[in-house]
């Protein structure tokens, strides 16, 4: 167990916003590379708007996460004139490397990490990592964390969730013939109100999901579609049983 003095270190009582890179083995075929700015331009439209609400006193504190020593550094190197740095020295972060992974210190090192980010003001992390939906799951726990996080890829699922149903807000008619490597993969053809379900977004301006009308699987531009929100019904709250209350 961890001591309480390692867990609450120089963090607590600090406004921070957290990012997890996770990178090394998952990217071999799990996941795709991002890149550091594609994490940090959340981050900056986060600390974009808590300013116009508290002007002069946002602080820019960000804590960095990550299984690649070289995360941290690189973000050191780039964005440390304009961004106060939270989290330990490279050489401590090595300790998640693959040769030494399953070692206690990559342990205690993870099981801090992770407290570290679900304890951030707000979340910038890939939703195909597995530390990333604990992090977020955590957060939970303690308060509506629904507005106060980014994925950069998935989007929030767990074995035996219901599946992510989305709407068509606008037809789409496939342009496979475009010269853009990208937008000219396999796209399918949506009308508005079309039910698009498990939906992957790439992260390029288009997602990969099936429409439920065609049977058909394929690629569409991601602002044309919409998660939809179904309401649970507890009978809890039913007229019937609220009455006995």
């Amino acid at each position: 167990m961890l001591a309480r003095k390692d867990v609450q270190g120089t963090l607590l009582g600090i406004n921070y916003l957290g990012i997890h890179v996770r990178r090394t083995d998952k990217l071999l075929k799990e996941a795709r590379l991002h890149s550091i700015q594609s994490y940090l331009k959340p981050a900056e439209d986060y600390w974009l708007q808590r300013s116009f609400r508290q002007p002069n006193s946002v602080p820019r504190n960000l804590f960095v996460a990550s299984d690649d020593a070289r995360v941290l550094r690189d973000i050191q190197r780039k964005y440390s004139k304009h961004i106060n740095i939270l989290g330990k020295s490279n050489e401590t972060r090595s300790s998640a490397s693959l040769q030494s992974r399953y070692s206690e210190k990559s342990l205690l090192e993870l099981l801090r990490d992770i407290y570290f980010l679900s304890k951030s003001d707000f979340l910038v992390c890939t939703f195909s990592s597995l530390i990333c939906k604990l992090a977020y799951e955590l957060k939970q726990f303690r308060e509506d964390a629904t507005g106060s996080f980014t994925s950069l890829d998935d989007s929030y699922w767990f074995p035996g969730s219901q599946a992510h149903a989305t709407v068509a807000l606008r037809d789409h008619i496939p342009q496979n013939n475009l010269s853009d490597g990208n937008a000219s993969r396999n796209q399918i053809a949506i009308q508005k109100g079309d039910r698009v379900n498990g939906v992957f977004n790439l992260w390029d301006g288009f997602s990969i999901g099936v429409n439920t009308r065609t049977n058909e699987k394929g690629t569409f531009p991601t602002y044309k579609i919409a998660e939809i929100e179904e309401a649970a019904n507890f009978s809890l709250f039913s007229n019937s049983a609220s009455s006995a209350f």
